[in-house]
């Protein structure tokens, strides 16, 4: 059974079209050959005991690695979290100190306000006591 694929390539300005073309053979048994592999000795357990010493060492040099790595990586991520604590501690250290002058001059400013007040009143009772003496002058002569 032979099946044929297209594909749309773009090269610079002009599309290609690119065939594919796989032949499937059912059943396989008209490209059936027989193949012998050649005998192989076994290895001497010698090779095998001295290998596996340096694989354990090996393995062992590699979990130290990466638990030494891990134990690099945590501190990083230990010490970058205290970092961004002391900045939100310093920005909200900042933000009470705005916020407390804040309120200060709030205070300030409805003290000034509430002194005008009174020194408005203080002038007008002395306008409204001299009017009155003025009067009262003018009447008697």
């Amino acid at each position: 059974m032979i099946k044929s694929y297209k594909k749309l390539y773009k090269a610079k300005k002009n599309w290609v079209v690119a065939t594919a073309v796989t032949a499937t053979i059912l059943g396989g048994s008209a490209l059936t050959t027989s193949v012998h592999a050649d005998t192989v000795s076994q290895p001497t357990t010698n090779t095998t005991q001295t290998v596996e010493p340096q694989l354990t060492a090996v393995s062992q040099d590699t979990q130290t690695q990466s638990a030494s790595q891990a134990q690099t990586d945590q501190s990083t991520v230990d010490q970058q979290k205290q970092d961004l604590q002391d900045q939100i501690n310093q920005d909200q250290t900042k933000l009470d100190q705005a916020k407390q002058t804040k309120v200060q001059k709030q205070t300030d400013v409805n003290n000034a306000t509430q002194q005008l007040q009174n020194d408005q009143q203080a002038q007008q009772n002395e306008y409204q006591s001299n009017k009155e003496l003025v009067d009262q002058n003018v009447q008697d002569a």
